[in-house]
Order: C-alpha cells, then structure tokens, then sequence
C-alpha cells in the first residue's frame, strides 16, 4: 500500500538534516550514451522505488526507450522520503516526486511547484473489476456493510493520516459515514491479516498483495472496495504522488522538463506492454518477487499506474480527499486546486 509523508517534519533545518542523512541512501544511475557538448542539456530526476516501479525500473536499466535528443538524463532512485525530501529541500533543478499532501503544504508555505504529471495511482486493475484499495473482513464476519463498522475497532495501514487510508476515510465520508463512530487503529501490512482472522479488528485494510492472492475469497470477504467507490463516485482514484519541479526553474526552460517527463511516461509504457516479459524475469531472478507466480505479479502490476494524465475528475477527488486530510491534521489548509494542478490538467490534454 501507498505510504504518505506526513507532518513530521514542520520545518526547513530539520527537513535539511534528515535529506543530507539520506542522501546516501540515494542510488544513482546515469543514462548519459550521448556525448557532451553544447546542444546537451543535463536533467537531473529523482524517483522513488514503491510498488510498481519496478518494472518500469527494468525498461530503464535495459534502455528500452532512447533518451530524448538533446538531453542527457541522470536518475536517481531512492525510497519514497528521501525521494520526497530531497524533492522538497533541494534548490537544483531537480525533476522530482512528491506527495499529494506534500504538495499542498509546499504551496500553503509559498513554495510553488510546477506538476508535471501523477507519479503513482491505484486504480481499478485490468484484470478484474476492483481495486486494491479494500477494507476487508473475515469471511465469516457479521459485518456486511459501512455502516455496521459503527463501535467498531477497524486497522488502517499507516494510521490514520497514510495515504490510502484517507483515501478509505473519503470513500466512507462520501457514502454518509460518520467517521467519528469508528475506532480507527494504525496497523501494519504484515499484521492486519492475522488481527482480522483473530477477531481483534472487525476489518482492516489489507496490502494489494493479500488482496490480489488467488486464496484470498477462501479467508476474507471485502467491506468496501474504496478505490471502486471513489472511481464511481469521482470517475477517479486520487494520485498519491505527482512528478513535479520547482516553478521558477520550470518557466526558465519547460521544454526540459516535458522531455524528461515523457521520458519517464514512454518507459511506463514500454513495461506495460512487455509485463510478461518482465513478470518472468523477476519471478525467475532474485528481489521480492523471486519464486512468485508469473500470473499474480503481472496480474498485481494491472492495479497500478505511474505517471498518468491528468484530469477534471482527479481535482474534483482530490478536493475531498484534502478535506479529509484536514480533518486528520495532516494539512491545515487546502489551497485553491485550480492554481496547484492547471498546467497538469492543460498538459493532459495536448
């Protein structure tokens, strides 16, 4: 499941500090084939390694897609913090990532970013009509629906303020639940499973993987789809993360950063339409997916998309979705979404 940034980090010096000591972590690859000179302009990108970029990590290692002319790309590839931070703190011009709840408080603190394009979305999956944003039971519960979750103890991965589970919190707002009546507990991806079998929580969220395994029907049964309620609410599942880059270093030369950007998107693309390839390759080869079943990684990577469009129903989700995240503390306020995501709704429509 997606992790979110949250405010812990409320001020320049410690947001400073925290990306110097995890710069190391910071892993660099450069794809620099074309020789210097003075048509070659450098792009630096800083990425981050969360579900479902690594097939899109392999198009890159294998350089399935040419870099564009005239450009001369240096990736760097990090977990999603330091990623976001280095994103957030760094004054190069740096094509980054950042959090959607990130996002906001940059512009709340007047530090304008230009948005590019969503870096990471679950969606509905290709291969069957849900998502993996599901709030699940055990099979044999009595909870049937939203509204018998009323005094109940309910696991949210990440607590609260993560990232799905304000996207959950807004499925629910959005189905008339009175959030108050639940008793929300933060959980992990590793325990929420066996919390729910026990019956120490009447339900919980559940990482993609549980959600995607072929058993999963045998043991569990899904209270709310959030991510199917939110698309057929919103026509949309809000991104949880956004390519972006420093406004000021944007107007200065935008056709840069829309060539690394469709860099990054042609590489997507490229994975999607090879996933059995790929799929083989880390299933017969070493990393997290070693040993697992063809079928379940390239059915798992179909619940996924990296740098998307974007569009009218994605500001009208997130508006919600950053009252939500109001609601919990995690932003104090949300600005206006037009002056935030305008270029990347315009740029989605070229």
């Amino acid at each position: 499941m997606i992790e979110t940034v949250v405010n812990e980090y409320r001020t320049e010096a410690v947001l400073t500090s925290i990306i110097i000591l995890l710069s190391g972590a910071l892993v660099l690859q450069n794809f620099g084939g074309q020789q210097q000179g003075s048509e070659t302009e450098e792009l630096q990108i800083v990425a981050s390694e969360l579900i479902g970029f690594e097939p899109m990590s392999y198009s890159i290692s294998h350089r399935k897609v040419p870099e564009p002319e005239g450009l001369n790309i240096e990736l760097k590839t990090a977990s999603f913090t330091a990623a976001s931070l280095n994103t957030l703190t760094t004054e190069d011009p740096v094509l980054g990532v950042v959090s959607n709840t990130r996002l906001v408080e940059a512009y709340n603190n007047d530090k304008e970013f230009e948005v590019m394009a969503p870096w990471y979305r679950e969606g509905m999956c290709g291969y069957r009509e849900m998502s993996v944003g599901q709030l699940v039971t055990d099979k044999d519960s009595d909870i049937q629906e939203p509204e018998d979750l009323y005094g109940e103890k309910v696991g949210l991965i990440g607590g609260r303020t993560g990232g799905s589970a304000m996207a959950l919190q807004t499925a629910l707002r959005s189905e008339g639940i009175n959030l108050s009546r639940i008793q929300f507990e933060g959980v992990t991806s590793e325990n929420a499973p066996v919390l729910v079998r026990e019956g120490e929580l009447a339900a919980a969220m559940f990482d993609s993987s549980n959600i995607v395994s072929p058993d999963f029907d045998d043991n569990y049964r899904t209270v709310i789809d959030f991510g199917e309620t939110l698309h057929d609410t919103y026509g949309a599942v809000p991104p949880s993360q956004f390519v972006v880059v420093r406004e000021k270093y944007y107007e200065e030369d935008p056709e840069k950063y829309e060539k690394g950007t469709q860099w990054l998107r042609d590489n997507f693309d490229w994975a999607r339409d090879n996933m059995e390839q790929i799929s083989r390759a880390r299933s017969e080869g070493e990393g997290e997916a070693a040993g697992k079943p063809v079928d379940l990684l390239m059915n798992k990577s179909t619940c996924f998309s990296r740098i998307g469009e974007f569009n009218q129903e994605d500001k009208q989700v997130l508006e919600d979705y950053f009252e939500t995240a109001k609601d919990v503390g995690v932003i104090d306020q949300i600005p206006d979404i037009d002056s935030v995501f305008d270029g990347a709704v315009e740029r989605s429509y070229r």
